[in-house]
């Protein structure tokens, strides 16, 4: 009888292993992840479990995942991680101070370009082009706060500190002068096509204080900077 008990207590806690147990700790450990807004992994969260409750949490942990994912890619990354830092930090209009620097960037001539192009190759080009500005801009630290059409409005050190982020954006606009090499090439058989001249960026960088937080209104919010300092960066974009 004793020896029945025994094998049965250790089939038991090899089931309550497998099933429960381990399931739990990958659990957790993948939620940590996804505080930390880590998407590193392409796998499950966890192995699966035959247990009906713990699944439905394994399912609704993967669902959450690929909500952060598709949010990250509307809101700034360093938002996104304040806001979970701080549960009331999206829920109220915040601004504050900072000394930040600002970049704006568009293709020149882009009006001629888009009037030229067949809408499917002006999709393809677009979005190839601001890949190409996110990364570099994100690659230098800076936060992209806004697209539009072809503009792109960066921040360097307007949420966490950042230092020296006014160096910073200068070698990021150093770089985006590299990319736009880069797509020249890429997109050579555009240019010939269209007969277009080459791809040539304008941008505008400059240094100031502003206020930086959540803007908009109770029922619309975006994060982003307002100051004169804005606006001047806008004005040496030419």
């Amino acid at each position: 009888m004793g020896v029945v008990l025994l094998v049965l207590s250790i089939v038991l806690a090899l089931w309550l292993y497998q099933f429960v147990w381990k399931p739990l700790t990958q659990f957790m450990r993948s939620f940590n992840k996804l505080k930390r807004l880590d998407f590193s992994s392409n796998h499950g969260p966890v192995s699966p479990s035959g247990i009906y409750e713990l699944t439905k949490l394994q399912t609704a942990f993967c669902d959450l995942k690929a909500t952060f994912m598709v949010i990250e890619k509307f809101i700034p990354r360093a938002v996104v991680r304040d806001i979970l830092r701080d549960k009331d930090f999206g829920q109220n209009l915040r601004v504050k101070y900072r000394t930040v620097t600002i970049m704006f960037c568009d293709l020149r001539d882009f009006s001629k370009l888009s009037e030229r192009m067949e809408l499917h190759d002006l999709l393809v080009f677009l979005t190839g082009y601001l890949t190409k500005v996110s990364e570099t801009v994100e690659a230098y630290q800076g936060i992209v706060s806004e697209i539009q059409g072809d503009g792109v409005l960066a921040f360097w050190g307007s949420t966490e500190n950042c230092d020296n982020h006014s160096s910073k954006a200068c070698v990021a606009a150093l770089a985006l002068q590299e990319c736009v090499v880069q797509l020249n090439e890429e997109f050579a058989h555009l240019l010939d096509r269209y007969d277009l001249e080459p791809f040539s960026l304008r941008i505008g960088v400059h240094r100031d204080k502003v206020l930086a937080g959540i803007l908009g209104c109770a029922d619309k919010m975006k994060f982003g900077c307002l100051g004169d300092g804005v606006n001047l960066a806008s004005r040496l974009e030419g």
